[in-house]
C-alpha cells in the first residue's frame, strides 16, 4: 500500500540528537515537539479537506467544478482525490472522516 504524500509522524518523545550549546535540550525537545505538532497539521489538514470533498460528492450538494475553485486544484485533480477517498472507504476510511467532520 502507497503512504499518502503528506504522513503524520508520530507523536514521539523527540530529543535533540545535535544540541545548540547553552541552549537547555529541555528548551531544544520542547521546540522539536512543537514543530512536530505543525507539521502533522498539513496532512490532517488535506484528509479533513479530502473527506469533505467526498461527503459532498457522495451527497451531491457541491459540484466538484465549485470544489476546484475553492480549493485552487484542477477538477481533474478534485476528482482524483473524491476516487482515491471513495475506493479507501471499504477500509472505514470516508467513514471516518465523514463521522469526524460531523462533530466539528
Amino acid at each position: 500500500m502507497r503512504h499518502h504524500r503528506h504522513e503524520v509522524l508520530p507523536n514521539e518523545n523527540l530529543q535533540p540528537t545535535h544540541p545548540v550549546p547553552h541552549v537547555p535540550t529541555e528548551v531544544q525537545a520542547a521546540s522539536m515537539q512543537a514543530l512536530r505538532a505543525m507539521h502533522n497539521e498539513i496532512p490532517l489538514g488535506y484528509q479533513k479537506r479530502d473527506g469533505q470533498m467526498t461527503a459532498w460528492a457522495l451527497s451531491n450538494s457541491l459540484s466538484r467544478e465549485d470544489m476546484a475553485i475553492a480549493t485552487g486544484l484542477a477538477k481533474s485533480r478534485v476528482d482524483q482525490i473524491i476516487r482515491e477517498n471513495y475506493l479507501a472507504s471499504g477500509s472505514g476510511k470516508v467513514d471516518t472522516l465523514m463521522r469526524n467532520e460531523d462533530r466539528h
